[in-house]
């Protein structure tokens, strides 16, 4: 009891103004692609960090939501990727506290990805996928990142700056099935990995904003832009994944490149489409689908029907 109080007069004591400072300072720092078995949201892991730095880092992350929930904070990943972070979005939030987000799709993608590769991160967000992705490939290698939304997409750049990245190209405009304008949904900053183009399908996410979009077939934008063979890609869209894998359909046959994208039927329906018609979309394409293993974070193929009653990650390989 007397070191939580003393870390609380010691925190309470310190200007909002230094906050951001000292979250940085001691957010967690591990390998984002460290597999993490029986990972979920918001899991910290039982390591052998002393209990008095955990217990700081969960006093100042309690204070800065209380006083200052979207002030912006600058990590360091345990490979040195460099973050801005808000601590009141989902995923910014576990990488403050677990210093990873996702690390056995991570872990995944780690085994394919190599020196010189192109990798697409399609609804890259602020940039995590697309900052680590960026060291994987190295000089020689491309990440090209897709955010449509003007919020993302600033904070996507800014991440990209802040890491002095040369080797991505970010694009702020949407991926789809054809060329078009679509209206998307903006949600709050509390969980700005949820914008969508269909309805919100998780509890609490309101709509903020909405904003009219350009959005292009990866087949005809990849050409426009001179983007060669295609390695690897991570698609999570809010449900327009059947959209995506549609629009990339010439890429899929002819690049063969590796597959993570969210699942989610619920989502997809908000659109139109289903998981059960993203599932046969992949399997005429020639592609087996893997889905991650509880027990060891791999991934693996599912042994029956996949359950997509939830939202979940799949890989898909070329057979």
């Amino acid at each position: 009891m007397d070191i939580e109080r003393t870390i609380h007069n010691y925190v309470e004591k310190i200007p909002v103004s230094a906050l951001g400072w000292l979250a940085g300072k001691i957010a967690k720092k591990r390998d984002m692609d460290m597999k993490w078995p029986h990972w979920k949201c918001d899991a910290v892991e039982d390591d052998a960090e002393s209990p008095f730095r955990k217990d700081l880092r969960k006093k100042v992350f309690e204070t800065v939501m209380e006083k200052a929930p979207e002030m912006p904070v600058r990590v360091k990943s345990g490979e040195g990727h460099r973050y801005k972070l808000v601590l009141c979005d989902t995923t910014s939030r576990n990488m403050y506290n677990s210093g990873t987000y996702e690390p056995n799709e991570m872990a995944f993608l780690s085994e394919h990805l190599r020196e010189g590769m192109t990798f697409l991160d399609i609804g890259a967000c602020f940039g995590l996928y697309t900052v680590w992705a960026a060291a994987k490939v190295g000089p020689r290698g491309l990440v090209a990142a897709f955010e449509p939304s003007p919020r993302e997409f600033r904070s996507l750049e800014e991440n990209v700056r802040l890491n002095r990245l040369g080797n991505v190209r970010a694009f702020n405009i949407g991926i789809s099935d054809s060329r078009k304008k679509c209206k998307l949904r903006i949600s709050g900053l509390n969980e700005s990995g949820q914008n969508t183009f269909g309805e919100f399908v998780y509890p609490g996410v309101t709509e903020i904003d909405n904003v009219l979009v350009q959005l292009e077939s990866l087949d005809e934008v990849a050409d426009r832009l001179g983007i060669g063979k295609i390695d690897v890609a991570k698609i999570d869209t809010e449900g327009h994944e059947y959209f995506v894998l549609q629009g990339m359909r010439k890429r899929l046959a002819g690049d063969r490149p590796v597959l993570l994208l969210e699942l989610f039927d619920e989502a997809l329906r908000g659109q139109g489409r289903s998981a059960e018609e993203v599932l046969e979309l992949l399997d005429q394409s020639g592609y087996d689908v893997l889905a991650a293993s509880e027990e060891t974070g791999d991934f693996i193929k599912p042994k029956g029907k996949l359950d997509v009653s939830f939202s979940r990650n799949i890989a898909a390989i070329p057979r």
